[in-house]
């Protein structure tokens, strides 16, 4: 859909999934928007040709797990729960990446939209719809430690994935691009995750011999990641 077109109303439609104007007496849609969640593959694997690439759900999980990893001077249950529900509107939005050019403003309108529908009418308590809603504008923001932390995590799964492909290819897949989110990490401790994992990857590179991938980056894409994680 154009940035004209699109309606919440349309989005859920394409679903199969009705509209609702008040709060459900059951979080059962919730549930099921969840499980959305775990079937919608991620839209950069998909463009890459990645065969039985992973799910939304699946990079929600191993960020909320890394959680574990960091400072106990943050809130890392808070922290958690960041990872764990900042990609929920994608159970109604679907998952863009950058070379979609859905400028960033109408992705947040989007997803604003969606995750405000779901958490005022299908989380049936009250108070906890709040929370998931503030778990998610928090991570929007990006202004909080734990935000900070959760933001960065976001690219650290995504980069630790990109280079599991690529070994898993047998570096058949030169999945460079991705590596460019690392340029915008703020967090000193999920720099130094990176900087180790791309040391790794330039181990393995510099084996892959006759087996590897021609490095194809053309400026556009550069332009249009570099825009996406820096704005």
């Amino acid at each position: 859909m154009s940035n004209t077109e699109w309606t919440l109303e349309k989005a859920l439609a394409a679903k199969g999934l009705p509209f609702h104007t008040e709060r459900q007496e059951s979080s059962l849609g919730l549930f099921h928007l969840l499980g959305e969640l775990k079937s919608i593959k991620r839209a950069g694997w998909i463009r890459h040709g990645i065969a039985d690439c992973e799910s939304i759900a699946a990079h929600s999980f191993r960020m909320t797990a890394m959680v574990d990893q960091l400072p106990d001077t943050i809130d890392k249950y808070r922290c958690m729960k960041l990872c764990l529900y900042h990609d929920l509107a994608e159970s109604i939005v679907g998952d863009y990446t950058p070379l979609d050019r859905i400028p960033k403003e109408e992705k947040y309108r989007r997803e604003r939209e969606a995750i405000e529908y779901i958490t005022q009418t299908q989380v049936k308590d009250e108070k906890t719809g709040s929370e998931i809603l503030s778990c998610w504008l928090e991570f929007e923001d990006g202004e909080t430690a734990e935000s900070k932390y959760a933001n960065d995590i976001d690219k650290v799964d995504m980069i630790t994935q990109m280079f599991e492909y690529e070994k898993r290819e047998q570096g058949r897949v030169n999945l460079q691009e991705f590596t460019r989110a690392g340029n915008f990490m703020k967090m000193p401790e999920t720099k130094a995750w990176i900087a180790e994992l791309l040391e790794r990857r330039e181990e393995f590179w510099a084996s892959a011999g006759s087996n590897k991938a021609e490095l194809v980056e053309d400026e556009t894409t550069k332009k249009l990641v570099d825009q996406y994680y820096g704005s």
